[in-house]
């Protein structure tokens, strides 16, 4: 006898395998139907989304259980509930389409015009400095003209690498709403320092740009849980995600074509980018849920992540459990290692640039990095639009591997020292980063759940941003 969701009883038939092995066994597996017929008569919003893997132990002789073999083997409890009771249930609720895309394009455009923008530091460099912006420094003063345009951009991405365990705490106890309304009140407050503060001020343009880096993620994260609504298609919803992220890399890029094709000062740019901050704080505010949506039942019944049965154990568990699991050390160290090899690209290229290329073909490249690195989303756009991304993302294994292998093949190209070797490893590189940002999410969300989706990642983020200190 086992109990369903609403704690009634299900007597399960035993078979003739169970007089030899002491098992229970179904006669005829339990499907998905007959546990819903089992529950009592409700609207489909009022059912649990809970994947089938945790409530269901079927047993024969071929498939010994989500458990495992020897799992399976062991004394049961048969009186355990099925659910862990001690984590928040979230009820499945029907969103129409209308409703779903509206959601969706406006997740993207948040995505946009705000995510990535700190990563953007190159294009925007030149736009402060013939602002006038610490004018009063040069390299002969202390500190410097370079070494505070240095601290800005420092400042920004630690910004951005360590708010995310704190981030991450927020998401899950605030909810999505509360989230990208705070990340949207950072976005207007720090744009607004920088462009209204004086010239300079050795303070305020630094916490400007702080606050920028930590705008970023609070925006970004609560977007992710709207590729649930996408059933099967989920996985290419996140990369679509993942590739916009990319793209807004390149914000401050626009900035410096402004600045150079229409004359606008660091003022009036900043000052009409806090009216993006304040359309993410206003329509979040109006169409951001206040807990994460959840796959249809019929979503999680089919098992369409095509993820090991093993991980799915795992949902819904205690965060503890969560993060002692073989799964979350796997996706730290993966996440560790290769947010490193990113972070030292980016911190060495100009240097290897100027130490291996001619002045002029070295001004090339770097030029050339800050146009791809932007637009790397169109290929992955176009692998996604293909299909290739989604069957990579709900095959883990092989989205891990495709991914190193794509990290080790632009690392390899850093030794070879010709233009064109550059330019294809800075295509490699936009896809690599791209990748792994869409393997590691879509893996921590479908792996452990929404309900600790945000302290995963923040965790997970804090060390391999710790790590990247290494480097320094």
């Amino acid at each position: 006898v086992w109990k369903n969701l609403e704690g009634q009883k299900i007597k399960m038939p035993t078979g003739k395998a169970a007089e030899t092995t002491g098992r229970p066994v179904a006669e005829e597996p339990l499907s998905s139907s007959s546990i819903l017929r089992a529950a009592p008569a409700a609207p489909a919003a009022c059912i649990h989304p809970v994947a089938p893997q945790q409530n269901i132990l079927e047993f024969d002789d071929h498939h010994p259980g989500i458990l495992g073999a020897d799992a399976a083997k062991q004394d049961l409890d048969i009186d355990t509930p099925m659910v862990d009771i001690d984590t928040p249930m979230v009820e499945f609720q029907e969103v129409s389409k209308k409703k779903r895309t509206l959601c969706f394009l406006l997740a993207c455009s948040h995505v946009l015009l705000s995510s990535g923008v700190v990563f953007g530091w190159t294009a925007l460099h030149p736009v402060l400095r013939d602002s006038g912006l610490f004018d009063a420094y040069d390299e002969t003063t202390t500190p410097t003209r370079s070494s505070l345009m240095n601290t800005v951009a420092t400042m920004g991405m630690a910004g951005n690498a360590l708010c995310k365990l704190p981030l991450g705490c927020l998401l899950d106890m605030g909810g999505p709403r509360t989230t990208a309304m705070v990340g949207g009140g950072m976005l207007t407050a720090g744009s607004l320092l920088i462009g209204l503060c004086d010239k300079n001020d050795t303070i305020l343009p630094v916490l400007g740009y702080l606050l920028l880096g930590m705008a970023g993620p609070c925006v970004l994260l609560p977007t992710f849980q709207f590729t649930q609504l996408f059933g099967e298609n989920k996985a290419s919803a996140m990369a679509y995600l993942v590739a916009l992220f990319q793209l807004s890399t390149g914000i401050f890029w626009v900035f410096e074509k402004l600045n150079e094709n229409h004359g606008l000062g660091r003022t009036s740019l900043f000052v009409g980018y806090a009216g993006v901050g304040c359309f993410i704080l206003a329509t979040s505010a109006a169409f951001w849920p206040d807990t994460p949506h959840s796959a249809p039942p019929s979503d999680q019944i089919s098992g369409v992540d095509s993820l090991p049965a093993r991980s799915h154990h795992l949902m819904g568990k205690p965060l503890l459990k969560q993060i002692q699991s073989v799964e979350f050390l796997y996706l730290l160290c993966f996440l560790s290692l290769h947010t490193f090899r990113l972070g030292f690209l980016f911190g060495t290229l100009g240097p290897q640039v100027e130490d291996f290329f001619p002045v002029k073909e070295g001004d090339f490249l770097v030029d050339m990095f800050n146009i791809i690195l932007p637009l790397g989303f169109i290929p992955m756009t176009g692998l996604t639009a293909l299909g290739l991304t989604g069957f990579l993302l709900v095959r883990p294994s092989v989205a891990f591997i495709a991914t190193s292998l794509l990290n080790m093949v632009y690392g390899l190209l850093l030794l070879v020292h010709t233009t064109p070797a550059y330019i294809i490893l800075f295509f490699l590189f936009s896809l690599s980063v791209q990748f792994t940002y869409s393997t590691f999410y879509s893996f921590a969300a479908n792996t452990f759940g929404y309900a600790s989706f945000g302290r995963i990642a923040g965790v997970a983020s804090a060390v391999a941003g710790l790590g990247q200190l290494l480097q320094t």
